[in-house]
């Protein structure tokens, strides 16, 4: 291969030995000749993880979807530097049972002493999310950390809800460039979104938008998430159910005092419940 892998920085990316990660834009991403590879990578990741195999020391593995996606959690040769074996158990919960889903997966495992396990939790059908036991990173953030320093339980908790249901991992997203009206000095961008499923997306059809930059505001916000979190995110309605393969066009509006460049991440809401 002779094009740039686009290797990350050298650390630790699981395992006890330092590595160089690649995405899935890397050259070196499922490029990998079968029969000359190993079972798992030098993390002790199993190979092949997403689709083929990966050229190099570091195999790509990525769990979820979308804003909650993360790096696959490696068990297998957990060992420490000075070959002591040293492993804590991790035990993840949901309350009540059965009310959503956890990545890791409930249950109890062994993951290496002082390592950082990322925690994912999505609610199911007619619940909604309220947050982890407080021994976590961010107990009101759906997707954080623990710190494994020792055996830990960690709880995803749940609640009933009417919500709108999450629909991202349906929808396409296509972001048009953001424009200054002189007139108002309002910036505006159009976002289309399109029903890749093969069911009709009843409405409305919320576009959320997650962790906009500071000291900016959505102007023509239908509200802000309450239940639905991560809370107080600006979303904007497209009163319309979306048949398999329709679009919607929103257009965004934006105050933005300080003319900075500004980002967020889109997350789509769809059906007539709670936000």
């Amino acid at each position: 291969m002779s094009a740039d892998p686009q290797l990350g920085p050298l650390g630790y990316n699981q395992g006890v030995t330092p590595t160089m990660a690649i995405g899935s834009t890397s050259p070196a991403w499922n490029a990998a000749d079968p029969g000359t590879s190993l079972a798992v990578d030098q993390r002790k990741q199993d190979r092949p993880a997403m689709g083929r195999f990966d050229i190099g020391a570091f195999e790509l593995c990525l769990e979820g979807f979308g804003r909650l996606q993360s790096p696959c959690l490696i068990l297998a040769g957990i060992e420490d530097p000075g070959g002591g074996d040293e492993a804590v158990q991790l035990t993840v919960e949901v309350n009540p049972p059965g009310t959503g889903t956890t990545t890791p997966a409930p249950g109890t495992q062994a993951v290496p002493l002082n390592s950082v396990v990322p925690l994912i939790a999505v609610p199911g059908a007619g619940f909604r999310f309220t947050g982890w036991s407080p021994n976590v990173t961010n107990p009101a953030d759906a997707s954080t950390t623990v710190a494994m320093n020792a055996s830990q339980t960690v709880t995803a908790n749940f609640a009933p809800c009417e919500c709108a249901a999450d629909v991202t991992g349906s929808v396409g997203v296509t972001y048009g460039g953001v424009t200054l009206n002189p007139m108002n000095r309002r910036y505006v961008q159009t976002v289309t979104l399109k029903n890749n499923s093969a069911v009709t997306i009843v409405g409305p059809i919320s576009l959320v938008l997650d962790k906009l930059s500071p000291n900016v505001t959505l102007y023509n916000a239908t509200g802000n998430t309450l239940l639905v979190v991560p809370a107080n995110s600006p979303y904007m309605n497209a009163n319309t159910n979306l048949a398999p393969g329709q679009s919607v066009a929103l257009q965004l509006q934006f105050t933005n005092t300080g003319n900075v460049v500004f980002s967020y991440e889109a997350r789509v809401l769809a059906g007539p419940g709670s936000r």
